[in-house]
């Protein structure tokens, strides 16, 4: 970003470049900057929540967003979303939002045509967002964890939108300590790890199929 207009992060970061590696926008789950470092058209606003105004800087859980590219236009892109939702009590992820932004808007800066829209309403794990490609090469997989719970949330994102979730019981009851999750390289694995708690383990390794 030019040096006099910087997004500021903590660790909610996500970013998405083009093909040649230009960066195309970024977030810090509190609004949507375009590739010079101004929030993006519509891009303000992002989770809304007391506990998201607390921190107008950036969210500090890692992984709250997630972009994915839409699979059926090459202009639009998912931005996935969550922020604290019950700050004041048990610190729960309440709501998986999505956003669209079209980088054909606004002369090639992109601009978000679709803002904080449900996808998912429960309690989930704070963070934990991630997503590998389909075995076709073409859609996607987005992985959420409800919290206190072995339950795993799949989402197909396809040509014809988003798909699910499916629900997948499996691997231990994971709290709501911060964490991460990630796929291998190839998708064929998915692993999760979580703050220590009682009882350990806390990692855990899966096969993943990704068809």
């Amino acid at each position: 970003f030019p040096s006099h207009d910087k997004m500021e992060f903590k660790r909610a970061v996500s970013t998405i470049c083009d093909n040649s590696g230009n960066l195309l926008f970024a977030t810090n789950g509190v609004y949507i900057a375009d590739a010079t470092g101004d929030t993006m058209q519509n891009g303000s606003g992002l989770n809304p929540s007391v506990y998201t105004s607390w921190y107008p800087d950036g969210l500090p859980p890692p992984q709250m967003n997630m972009i994915i590219p839409d699979p059926g236009d090459a202009d639009l892109y998912y931005l996935f979303h969550t922020t604290i939702d019950d700050p004041f009590g048990a610190l729960l992820t309440r709501y998986l939002y999505y956003s669209i932004v079209d980088m054909s808007l606004n002369s090639g800066l992109g601009a978000i045509t679709s803002k904080n829209q449900f996808l998912l309403n429960d309690s989930l794990c704070k963070g934990n967002l991630t997503a590998c490609k389909h075995a076709n090469g073409r859609d996607w997989w987005l992985i959420a964890h409800k919290a206190y719970s072995t339950l795993y949330y799949k989402f197909l994102i396809t040509p014809n939108g988003i798909q699910g979730p499916i629900i997948q019981s499996i691997g231990i009851n994971r709290t709501n300590d911060v964490g991460q999750a990630v796929f291998s390289p190839d998708g064929n694995y998915f692993a999760c790890y979580n703050l220590p708690s009682n009882p350990p383990p806390n990692l855990e390794i899966f096969n993943f199929e990704i068809s």
